[in-house]
């Protein structure tokens, strides 16, 4: 008789962050984006590396907007570095949030603009993609990745 394989255990469940985005059902139908009024953390902080290798830093990137969906992405550095700031838009589009942010200028720093789309899960969750929108990202591996919003104030 052969040995009964070990039991293995699944991997713990990631704790759900109590300020990360849940898209209300009802504002998906009325189109309304007051939920999205205040100051959002956007993630992942992604590292930052120079053609030559050198590490920048980690990028911190917060969203800011009105019960309207007009708003004002920035962008800075864990390390201080920058920032760099440019306008935001939301708006509500085949029953998915929608935001873009245009390239963010600033003294010490500037960012492309990314595009990101929000969707509520069946479980009520919600799952954000999003894609870097400059030319230098197109067909590279930092083109596309998983977003998460996260309220800040």
């Amino acid at each position: 008789r052969l040995p009964e394989p070990p039991i293995r255990k699944p991997p713990p469940a990631e704790p759900v962050d109590p300020k990360r985005l849940v898209i209300p059902d009802d504002a998906l139908r009325a189109g309304d984006l007051s939920f999205l009024a205040g100051k959002w953390d956007l993630g992942p902080r992604m590292e930052e590396v120079t053609p030559d290798g050198t590490r920048l830093g980690k990028s911190v990137d917060t969203l800011r907007f009105d019960a309207k969906g007009r708003g004002v992405y920035e962008s800075s550095r864990e390390n201080g570095f920058g920032p760099c700031r440019g306008p935001a838009r939301a708006w509500i589009e085949d029953g998915k949030l929608r935001i873009e942010t245009e390239t963010c200028v600033g003294r010490q720093r500037s960012m492309v603009g990314k595009s990101l789309t929000c969707e509520r899960l069946p479980d009520g969750a919600t799952q954000c993609s999003g894609r870097n929108t400059g030319a230098a990202f197109k067909g590279s591996v930092a083109e596309r990745f998983r977003a998460w919003l996260s309220k800040k104030e």
